[in-house]
């Protein structure tokens, strides 16, 4: 297998380039934490490091909504999970939490913001469709 220095994808031994950058392929990278995602970070590479947890998350759908919330105001994130899917909940008797909301550190204090911000909201009445 080769791999692109660039983009980090591998590809099939007999391939020279990166079909997407064009970069001459090696065959072997060096060691690097990099999350590789394509949504939403748009098919770019983020070092893990440049990514901080803006929340501790009870459950996933308290991860999916606030990052809605956090897209509609224009912050970039990822819901890591640190739940074991076929042992359904058993990694929160190890964690008091479901998972982690991620952003780019220059993002952080926003995010964090908007989610106490949001968390802390009033419930309004008759929002039940009365």
């Amino acid at each position: 297998m080769s791999y692109c220095p660039k983009c980090r994808t591998g590809y099939r031994a007999e391939s020279q380039s990166c079909p997407n950058c064009g970069s001459r392929l090696v065959p072997d990278l060096p060691p690097e934490a990099v999350l590789k995602t394509t949504d939403p970070f748009e098919g770019k590479s983020i070092r893990e490091t440049e990514l901080v947890t803006a929340c501790d998350l009870p459950d996933r759908m308290t991860g999916l909504s606030l990052s809605a919330l956090l897209e509609d105001h224009g912050i970039k994130n990822a819901i890591r999970s640190e739940q074991i899917a076929m042992y359904d909940g058993v990694a929160m008797m190890m964690r008091p939490r479901w998972g982690r909301l991620l952003v780019l550190e220059g993002d952080r204090a926003r995010a964090e913001n908007l989610i106490n911000d949001y968390l802390s909201a009033p419930e309004h009445e008759g929002d039940d469709g009365e």
